[in-house]
């Protein structure tokens, strides 16, 4: 994400650049045909809001772990003898972005999708002002 950010200060004035943050947790699943593995094994991904992604890893028992560099939580869990992953937008990687935003001086942030994001956001949003007026 910095990549990105340095990118388009290069060409647009940071007050000027509004950083695109998701709240939508990644579903990441596999499918694999057994008479064709490599030619037909695939994988897609669908949006979960935040309490069916953590619900699903309380189904599987599936431990959160937390991506340093990337700075998103993950798990991954077994299902029919393929593994499954899912990237959660939480709190934690919520605040990473916005301090991005701060660090940069970038003019705001723009959140996609509302109602689908772990409730600890709105706390971090309280307590971490954007911009000093």
């Amino acid at each position: 994400m910095i990549k990105n950010i340095k990118f388009f200060l290069e060409e647009v004035p940071a007050e000027k650049l509004s950083l695109g943050i998701p709240t939508t947790s990644q579903h990441w699943n596999t499918e694999q045909d057994d008479e064709k593995y490599v030619a037909n094994a695939r994988s897609w991904s669908r949006s979960l809001k935040y309490s069916e992604a953590t619900a699903l890893a309380e189904q599987f028992e599936a431990k959160i772990n937390w991506l340093d560099d990337q700075k998103v939580a993950y798990t991954f869990f077994e299902n029919g003898g393929l593994f499954e992953y899912i990237f959660f937008e939480d709190a934690r990687s919520f605040q990473h972005k916005l301090d991005l935003v701060k660090e940069y001086k970038l003019r705001g942030f723009s959140v996609w999708v509302i109602g689908q994001e772990d409730p600890n956001i709105w706390k971090s949003l309280e307590s971490t002002p954007i911009r000093k007026k």
